[in-house]
């Protein structure tokens, strides 16, 4: 009998505080700060039983990465 397995999937993932870095969100901004996994709460169930987990990430991981656009760029308002 062939081993059965649970492939999980998720999509346009990114870490960051740009939409929480705005007035009103005072107390999701201290959570980051003191709870940083509890955002995840929600997605454990889902995949805490899966043998892989497959995720596209769309972020950039660098401490303090650089442009070469110049001025402001938005993205989405």
């Amino acid at each position: 009998m062939a081993k059965k397995f649970t492939i999980t999937f998720a999509g346009d993932t990114s870490l960051g505080d740009y939409y929480l870095d705005k007035q009103g969100n005072e107390e999701n901004i201290e959570r980051l700060h003191n709870e940083p996994l509890s955002f995840f709460a929600g997605v454990k169930p889902l995949v805490k039983e899966s043998d892989y987990f497959i995720l596209n990430f769309e972020s950039v991981l660098a401490g303090h990465p650089t442009t070469s656009l110049e001025g402001k760029v938005t993205f989405s308002r």
